[in-house]
């Protein structure tokens, strides 16, 4: 079950070898898009099993391989409501060897350095007690392999509220979600 008015991420900027500028207020009641700048992107929206809606950003142009990063996706998220625990969970899917990343944020309990990534799996980042908050995160993405990606090739970065269970395991409510599908 989702958390309803608590949350909020916005994607602020998408880029691919070129400058590319977006703007999305995402909830869980309403969702809605701008988009200033669509060359080589197409936007849709998506919904978990617990009705979660969110924004699946697909990369349509060339990507070239170059020093900067080359898929940098930037967004913020507002948290209005303090939980004891929210956690960042990056996952990747389908990602060619050599493929590096790095997450820049405001709250540095979710900065993670330029490391090399593969395959399919995630980076989680646990942030306990931060409150009511608000993050400004940017992941940059440097794509060693381009001809390498496929259909299957996606980054989803989300926010999820996490609760200690008396004597059990914990539950994990999913918050926000926004995914990026590298290849068509």
């Amino acid at each position: 079950m989702t958390e309803p008015n608590v949350t909020s991420m916005s994607l602020t900027s998408v880029s691919a070898g070129q400058t590319v500028a977006m703007s999305s207020s995402s909830g869980t009641v309403s969702t809605t898009s701008k988009v200033l700048a669509l060359a080589g992107y197409e936007l849709s929206m998506q919904e978990t099993t617990s009705g979660l809606a969110y924004q699946v950003v697909t990369v349509t142009g060339q990507i070239v391989t170059e020093a900067p990063p080359t898929v940098l996706v930037a967004a913020d998220y507002v948290q209005t409501v303090a939980f004891d625990e929210v956690d960042l969970d990056v996952r990747y899917q389908a990602i060619p060897t050599g493929t590096s990343l790095q997450i820049t944020s405001t709250q540095p309990k979710f900065v993670v350095s330029k490391r090399e990534i593969h395959g399919t799996d995630n980076v989680g980042l646990m942030g306990t007690d931060l409150g009511v908050f608000s993050d400004s995160l940017v992941i940059k993405l440097w794509i060693a392999q381009p001809s390498s990606l496929t259909s299957e090739s996606e980054l989803s970065i989300s926010f999820s509220r996490i609760e200690s269970g008396t004597g059990g395991p914990s539950k994990k409510t999913l918050l926000e979600k926004l995914v990026v599908k590298l290849a068509s």
